[in-house]
């Protein structure tokens, strides 16, 4: 039989405070980088307002301490 982790699903940002898309869609982070755990799956959307992201020193060091060390 096999066996599977529960999965958990965060919504990840600097902050917890709410984001708005060009659309005017609220997402509500569920933790920051700084209290997100190791994720098995890392989902990075693009669109609109992803190239600035692509110099966000926080940003990429968040993405690049993902890429590090096993998965918890």
């Amino acid at each position: 039989m096999a066996r599977f982790q529960e999965l958990k699903i965060h919504l990840v940002w600097k902050t917890r405070d709410p984001v708005r898309d060009v659309n005017g869609l609220r997402l509500l982070p569920t933790c920051t980088f700084e209290d997100c755990p190791k994720a098995g799956i890392l989902f990075v959307p693009g669109g609109p307002g992803q190239i600035s992201l692509m110099e966000d020193a926080e940003v990429l060091a968040f993405l690049r301490g993902q890429a590090e060390g096993p998965i918890m």
